[in-house]
């Protein structure tokens, strides 16, 4: 019996050992084709990699290829064309020059402009042309009284939103809508229609850019002016209202309807694409004709204190006399 049994473990024993073996052998197998997938994969990643790199590499030289021979047509093109035309956009300062000691400028005003502009080159020349252009340009002008009493003190007579100019008269009854008006600071807000006319120089293209300078006259044109006054408010019957604000106050024949100016600008021309352009320029315009049109004694409107000893008063009525200088930076779209 113990025989039987010792013969039947051994034989189990040997049946057990190629079924181990036959395992582990299929456990090598299996790992060696995972390392064969995880070669094949890395190298794959490798290639792809390597593939992109390449690519990019062409890719990049093609553009660089096809850009400098388009950019040089691009520049000729410009270059050669007879007519630039464009959007412009602009401001600046307005710098007052008193022609009278009665008023005083009150700081800096300023300037900004919107409208086309337009660059013509001269026959058989690109660098010898005209500038010219349609330009808005809607300002802001700046007074003060050099005093607000004494006999230095500036006076107008208004009647609602109406400065009254010395031929229109004044009613000084207790009942009259009229006004005095003791004036502390004015800002003006006149709207021009500017068209320039300039002789234009300019260099050759220097890769993307030339540079030029521009000389001649501007000629302004007033389409409205408003009127926005700080002072002392006093009704023909002695009421007096202190600070007050005169907004949108109208004068009839207050401005001089014509503005010219001459002047220069400096700037370069940018082409960064195509035939479009960007222009920038700097420049300075000095007044040759008068802010206000008030030579006339019976068109002014600003006076002193009269002699308050006869009814009505005597005033001396006086003329705002003034011209202006103007420092602008400019930008234009050129097509």
């Amino acid at each position: 019996m113990s025989t039987l049994i010792f013969e039947t473990s051994m034989s189990n024993g040997s049946e057990s050992q190629p079924i181990k073996k036959k395992t582990r052998e299929n456990k090598n197998i299996f790992f060696r084709i995972q390392c064969i997938f995880l070669t094949l994969f890395k190298f794959n990643i490798s290639l792809i990699i390597i593939h992109i790199q390449v690519m990019k590499n062409i890719l990049y030289c093609t553009i660089f290829s096809v850009l400098i021979p388009f950019n040089h047509i691009y520049s000729q093109g410009i270059a050669d064309k007879k007519i630039q035309a464009g959007l412009i956009g602009g401001f600046g300062l307005n710098l007052t020059k008193m022609g009278t000691s009665k008023m005083d400028k009150n700081g800096v005003g300023s300037i900004f402009k919107i409208g086309i502009g337009l660059h013509k080159p001269f026959k058989n020349s690109n660098n010898l042309g005209i500038s010219t252009g349609l330009e808005f340009d809607f300002e802001t002008i700046k007074y003060k009284s050099p005093s607000i009493d004494g006999v230095n003190a500036v006076y107008y007579h208004y009647n609602d939103t109406r400065i009254l100019q010395k031929k229109d008269g004044v009613n000084y009854d207790s009942t009259s809508a009229d006004m005095t008006f003791l004036l502390k600071e004015r800002n003006q807000k006149p709207v021009y229609v500017t068209i320039p006319l300039m002789l234009l120089f300019r260099t050759d293209f220097i890769g993307d850019f030339r540079y030029f300078a521009k000389f001649g006259i501007k000629n302004s044109f007033l389409v409205s002016n408003k009127i926005n006054d700080l002072g002392v408010s006093t009704s023909m019957n002695g009421v007096q209202t202190d600070n007050v604000e005169n907004l949108n106050m109208s004068a009839s024949g207050d401005m001089f309807f014509y503005r010219g100016s001459v002047g220069f600008f400096g700037g370069a021309e940018w082409n960064f694409t195509g035939s479009t352009s960007l222009v920038g320029e700097i420049g300075f315009f000095y007044g040759i004709t008068p802010n206000h049109w008030d030579n006339k004694e019976e068109n002014r409107t600003l006076f002193n204190n009269g002699v308050n000893s006869i009814s009505p008063p005597e005033n001396n009525y006086f003329s705002n006399k003034s011209t202006l200088n103007q420092l602008t930076l400019k930008f234009t779209l050129l097509f």
